[in-house]
């Protein structure tokens, strides 16, 4: 596996940015086998833009999963980037961190990687504030990604308690100018899923949704669940029971993806369901 650390100069962030990026390279195991394609001109692989939550940065994923060994079984390509309390949104008082995830960084990986350039192998997941930035981003554009999940996702950005925390840096007007007028907005996933629903847009992307029942965010997720279902998109649910976040966000990443690959390969949705739900 090759774990590259990135620094270069966004021109939309308009400063210097740091990537995490991991590539798959032959194993002992393939080398003995003689499968080693992987450096062959024109080979290209699956890419996954993986996002972190609200006071993270790309480095938890490695630091708290076992992304690298997942990322170097499932053949994939995985791209980190650290946005910080952004909300992955182009920020009022702020860079343009949404411009960014949706346009630049997309661009920067297929120049310069061997990434797919096919719907069926694009991917874009997240914990928490990163689970709701895959799905805020990936609706935007249905027709980059194939596949979406969310872990423990804190998707209804509208009724977030940020008052009630102590100390709190995030001041939500500095990200959306006015957060009390966004419901109404496509910030909003309601408005998202209903308007892609009512206009008949071609859904090849399929959704992954994750969240402990301790969680916090539990029944949010079982609305947006059938909400999803509501509005003819494709959609899986895992739930179980975790107390550490990063032990429950392990297993569901590890899940996320064999749904993936599954469904890659024609499983039937009985199989699918059955799978998430061990």
């Amino acid at each position: 596996m090759a774990n590259l650390n990135i620094n270069y100069f966004s021109p939309c962030l308009q400063y210097n940015t740091n990537l995490k990026i991991f590539i798959p390279t032959p194993s002992v195991e393939e080398i003995a086998k003689q499968k080693t394609n992987y450096f062959k001109i024109g080979v290209n692989f699956p890419v996954l833009y993986l996002l972190h939550d609200l006071y993270e940065d790309a480095s938890d994923w490695q630091n708290y999963t076992n992304i690298v060994k997942y990322a170097q079984e499932n053949h994939i390509i995985v791209v980190m980037p650290s946005v910080g309390n952004s909300f992955y949104q182009d920020m009022y008082k702020g860079a343009n961190y949404f411009t960014f995830i949706t346009e630049e960084l997309p661009a920067y990986i297929q120049k310069y990687f061997p990434a797919s350039h096919k719907i069926s192998e694009t991917y874009i997941g997240g914990v928490n504030i990163g689970g709701y930035g895959a799905m805020h981003i990936a609706l935007h554009q249905p027709h980059r990604f194939g596949y979406v999940f969310s872990i423990l996702g804190s998707l209804d950005i509208c009724n977030l308690n940020f008052n009630e925390l102590i100390n709190c840096p995030i001041n939500l007007d500095d990200i959306f100018e006015n957060y009390d007028d966004i419901s109404n907005t496509k910030i909003n996933l309601r408005n998202q899923i209903t308007s892609l629903n009512s206009n008949k847009i071609t859904k090849e992307i399929k959704f992954f949704l994750s969240c402990s029942e301790n969680d916090i965010s539990y029944n949010t997720n079982l609305e947006y669940l059938n909400l999803l279902k509501n509005n003819n998109f494709s959609v899986t649910f895992d739930s179980g029971e975790g107390n550490s976040k990063w032990a429950y966000c392990d297993k569901a990443l590890e899940k996320a993806l064999k749904w993936i690959k599954f469904d890659y390969n024609d499983l039937n949705n009985k199989g699918l369901n059955n799978y998430a739900k061990n």
